[in-house]
């Protein structure tokens, strides 16, 4: 009797693990989709939408927090893809805020290129609609810190070192004495690169 109420028993158990296991393969079927679909619509450039759905799909991270443990990779890609919508419609302090919370939750995401690369790029278009042409040293020293440490999390990033060499660039401007110099510093602000589809020219091997 007892040898088989433990076989009933070790029966129950695994069909009730193998239904865990169902369940949990379903969900993330549903998930996967639902990157997928936010991925298309920001591809096509509404970032409108394309935000509103990373939102439902982070949540389901957010929710079930063994998706973000299983599935680490695709979860960065959405949200760094979330940020990427929120920072097209210009809405940089916004950016800025929702990279700290999320680092905050979780502090593995601050170690990463991608982190730094976002936050350099939403500090400095922070910095440039509220000091305009006056763009503070402070400011500018602040934004290289973080491109710096995107360059170290990830060597083989070009927007990075791009990003890094560019704001070393103005910073050396800013500086100057030239006032050539300086009446040419508005004019580079609208070189900072975000996506890697703009990379083309020769990038710098090292930091200098």
């Amino acid at each position: 009797m007892k040898i088989a109420s433990l076989m009933g028993w070790r029966r129950a158990l695994g069909i009730v693990c193998l239904s865990i296991v169902s369940v949990a393969a379903i969900v993330c079927g549903h998930l996967l989709r639902e990157i997928e679909n936010a991925n298309e619509i920001l591809s096509e450039k509404d970032y409108q939408r394309a935000e509103q759905r990373y939102l439902k799909a982070l949540g389901s991270f957010r929710k079930f927090n063994g998706l973000r443990i299983a599935l680490p990779g695709q979860f960065e890609r959405a949200f760094f893809n979330y940020v990427k919508a929120v920072y097209s419609q210009r809405r940089y302090s916004d950016v800025v805020e929702i990279l700290q919370n999320e680092a905050a939750q979780f502090p593995e995401l601050a170690g990463t290129g991608a982190y730094h690369l976002w936050m350099g790029n939403a500090l400095f278009r922070v910095a440039v609609l509220q000091e305009g042409e006056g763009l503070e040293l402070e400011s500018l020293q602040t934004v290289v810190g973080e491109y710096e440490l995107a360059v170290e999390a990830d060597r083989d990033s070009w927007d990075a070192k791009h990003n890094y060499e560019f704001i070393r660039k103005l910073v050396a401007q800013s500086t100057s004495k030239d006032p050539r110099e300086k009446e040419d510093l508005q004019l580079l602000v609208g070189e900072i690169r975000h996506s890697s589809e703009e990379a083309g020219d020769k990038l710098p091997e090292k930091l200098h």
